[in-house]
């Protein structure tokens, strides 16, 4: 008798709804029917799938809840079922996949809270909820298994401050929670983590001082996006510290003072938008030598000074002089 291990119809035309009778394969280890035009509930009985160890369901229009029977599957490593229709909250039972590397349920209509017991997942590498309706505030435990690796919460409604675990998970390499509610200030530590490439807390309402880092941290953050929040005080020259800067946004915020020409020793830096803030004085000369940025927006700040003094290749959308 042929015992399945591996179904993958992946990348089609098919359509109708996920055959209940997939609950019976009972050595498969996966399952595998993304990208096709799959509708309906996903079957609850995948559930009795006790060896699944991976579930692609993604880019279907797949409505209704997500069954909590799926919480069952015990050996599921990979569970993904982005870009569907899938309503109602996220349910409890998924605590109890202690083997989950991948969750993704990005571009779905998910609503209610994040379980706080999601935190927990001893195994977790990447949560992907981006584009729910998702609310409530970030799970505290979140990244404390020193596993995670990419963390994607962008465009739900989640309110409260960002949790400090975030700041001691080493392992962490990407962060993207633009596009919520999301307020308090950036724990301390965070954007000095060793394997960190690209934070985006972009539209939101944190406060506070940019992030505190130390001196001594070799930094490898590539992009940092903080637009549109309600950041404040100074811009500190130990932004020179991230020496693999390559896009820097900080405009809509409330910074002030001085730009530190210390900026200008960022080498690697090829966009900067600066603009609808307080800064004031002059441009620091740095920056107006670095022929290798291709983008500079400073508009809409307090700077003064005489704009002669910048060579003719850079073209500065404009100024609000003091």
């Amino acid at each position: 008798m042929l015992q399945l291990r591996h179904l993958d119809l992946g990348w089609n035309n098919f359509s109708g709804e996920i055959p209940q009778e997939y609950g019976r394969l009972g050595d498969l280890k996966v399952l595998s029917v993304h990208e096709n035009k799959l509708s309906g509930r996903i079957p609850p009985e995948i559930g009795k799938l006790e060896f699944l160890k991976e579930l692609f369901l993604g880019g279907n229009t797949l409505s209704g809840a997500l069954p909590s029977e799926l919480g069952y599957l015990r050996t599921l490593k990979s569970m993904s079922l982005y870009g569907n229709k899938l309503s109602g909250e996220f349910p409890t039972s998924f605590s109890q996949l202690n083997n989950l590397t991948l969750l993704d349920l990005s571009q779905n209509k998910l609503d209610g809270s994040i379980p706080e017991s999601i935190g927990d997942l001893p195994k977790l590498e990447e949560l992907n909820l981006y584009g729910n309706n998702l609310s409530g505030s970030v799970p505290r435990k979140l990244g404390t298994n020193g596993k995670l690796q990419n963390l994607y919460l962008s465009r739900n409604k989640l309110t409260g401050d960002l949790p400090e675990s975030l700041a001691s998970c080493q392992s962490l390499k990407e962060i993207y929670m633009d596009e919520n509610l999301l307020n308090g200030s950036i724990p301390k530590g965070l954007f000095g983590l060793p394997n960190l490439i690209r934070v985006n807390l972009g539209d939101n309402l944190l406060s506070g001082g940019f992030p505190e880092t130390h001196d001594s941290v070799a930094h490898n953050l590539e992009v940092i996006n903080l637009s549109n929040n309600q950041l404040s005080g100074m811009l500190p020259p130990r932004i020179a510290n991230f020496s693999s800067l390559r896009v820097l946004h900080l405009e809509g915020n409330r910074f002030s003072g001085s730009i530190p020409p210390q900026i200008g020793n960022l080498q690697q830096l090829l966009h900067i938008d600066l603009s609808s803030n307080n800064f004031s004085g002059k441009i620091p000369w740095p920056i107006s030598i670095h022929s290798q940025w291709s983008y500079v927006n400073l508009s809409r700040n307090h700077l003064s000074g005489d704009i002669s003094e910048f060579p003719g290749t850079w073209i500065f959308s404009s100024f609000l002089f003091s």
